[in-house]
């Protein structure tokens, strides 16, 4: 740790005295194309708020500018936390049956969800096609026997009539015969028989088909495909017979796909392998479904909007970056409180959702904060990060671009307001859209401090006045 601290002060004594030797070099080759054989020694030392800085010195010592603007910085409560995956971007491939399983995607691989990756060939494929044909063999037989009760419910009824019209001929001569009687009653209980028969095999029919349209939807999850697509003819397998087969009864593998974008974030086998029913085979992760998650303090609580505490409210996201790089754009998310907190840890857990897609910045596992108004009232406020403000003595200063001049910052004494952690509202000084030095600002004033100085005041023009302010404020 020590260690660290001393190569970082030499890191900053280094990077301040290259950044003098390069205002010393810019003012004086100024001077000399200004004035080459007449300037004075009192004249050099002049001192000025304007510093040099052209795009070679910026660039070497990595000057960055981050801009002013209005912001509630004194009702802002920035909540720590991290950025994680949605519980619904995981996504597994399983075995749907016992067999052995070729993985086809490798880690990390980017999937669409009609990627194939991994074919099953499992030998419970033929015994459901076995079970398949039995039910269509046993729905066959079921119609078969279906026309054999209709026909001879046809016949009874053609000999029930004819008798009945034999009946009918005796009566006529009153004539009665019990024979005939006899018959037609056995006519008549024959076709009672042959209509119970065709009643119970279709029945049958009805009951066979179910169970063959059961089995085959089954046989769909677990393949993989539809109802339709099973039962289309396949003409490019006719059997030597001149049959042409259903889809169902020739499919051999199972192509398992990937249901979603994403990527190959683990594979449970690899290459040829034995999977058994269930086993996970390839899990993927969808990037695109992510949120934050944090933790608030129950102190904290209190300062939320009430609105907070029944339901979601507004918030932006940013990333935990050091303060001294410029934070891109905030992402507008919706905010929740958890349903149960930590009473050990006095904490509360908060979560973020946002429709907006996913920024570069936002990995799963990189820290974040959230941001939240809370309730109350006030204007924003001009506001900057707090690393662009350097101390000198009691006073606070800023580097701000000159807007006439953008190889020049000017050094402007501030008045400074409450702070978030991060942003610091400047009441004075800084106007919103100013351009003001982040990374850089320390060395900045490390090099002014190692020019000549005299003592004086600076004018709201620029203009320098020597000796102490008077009382009228010169």
């Amino acid at each position: 740790m020590i260690i660290q601290r001393i190569a970082r002060a030499c890191r900053h004594a280094i990077t301040a005295a290259c950044l003098s030797i390069a205002l010393t070099s810019c003012k004086h080759d100024h001077d000399h194309e200004a004035h080459p054989h007449e300037q004075t020694q009192a004249s050099a030392l002049v001192p000025t708020n304007r510093v040099p800085l052209s795009a070679g010195t910026r660039e070497n010592l990595g000057v960055t500018f981050a801009v002013a603007e209005r912001r509630v910085v004194s009702r802002t409560l920035r909540i720590p936390g991290r950025i994680a995956l949605s519980p619904d971007a995981t996504r597994t491939v399983r075995a749907p049956m016992s067999g052995p399983v070729t993985v086809l995607t490798s880690l990390f691989a980017r999937v669409e969800p009609n990627t194939p990756v991994a074919v099953l060939r499992s030998p419970a494929i033929r015994v459901a096609q076995d079970g398949l044909h039995e039910a269509r063999h046993a729905a066959d037989e079921a119609g078969d026997l279906t026309r054999v009760a209709d026909a001879k419910r046809l016949e009874a009824e053609r000999a029930i009539a004819s008798l009945q019209r034999r009946v009918r001929s005796l009566d006529a001569v009153n004539v009665r015969r019990a024979d005939v009687e006899l018959e037609l009653e056995a006519a008549k209980r024959r076709s009672d028989v042959a209509s119970a028969e065709l009643a119970a095999a279709k029945a049958r029919i009805q009951r066979e088909r179910h169970h063959f349209a059961v089995q085959l939807r089954a046989f769909s999850e677990r393949v993989g495909l539809t109802v339709e697509e099973l039962l289309a003819p396949t003409p490019a397998e006719r059997t030597p017979e001149g049959e042409v087969p259903e889809r169902w009864e020739i499919v051999s593998e199972v192509t398992l796909f990937a249901g979603t974008s994403g990527v190959v974030s683990q594979l449970h086998l690899s290459g040829e392998a034995w999977a058994g029913e269930g086993e996970p085979i390839v899990e993927l992760v969808d990037y695109r479904r992510w949120r934050f998650e944090g933790q608030v303090l129950e102190a904290d609580l209190a300062r939320l909007p009430d609105a907070a505490k029944t339901g979601p409210v507004s918030a932006q996201l940013v990333p935990a970056w050091p303060p001294d790089l410029s934070l891109p754009a905030p992402i507008a998310a919706t905010l929740q409180l958890g349903l149960v907190g930590d009473a050990e840890r006095r904490r509360f857990p908060v979560l973020a959702t946002t429709e907006a897609p996913r920024p570069p910045w936002a990995m799963p596992g990189v820290g974040a904060f959230a941001e939240v108004v809370l309730s109350g009232t006030g204007e924003p406020e001009v506001a900057v990060p707090k690393a662009c403000v350097v101390r000198d003595g009691l006073k606070s200063k800023l580097y701000v671009r000159d807007p006439k001049n953008v190889d020049q910052v000017i050094e402007t004494e501030v008045d400074l307001g409450p702070d978030d952690g991060r942003w610091v509202a400047v009441l004075s000084g800084v106007a919103a859209g100013d351009e003001v030095v982040l990374a850089g600002a320390y060395e900045l004033k490390v090099a002014r401090a190692s020019q000549p100085q005299v003592k004086g005041h600076f004018h709201a023009d620029g203009s320098f006045h020597e000796g102490e302010d008077d009382k009228e404020g010169h």
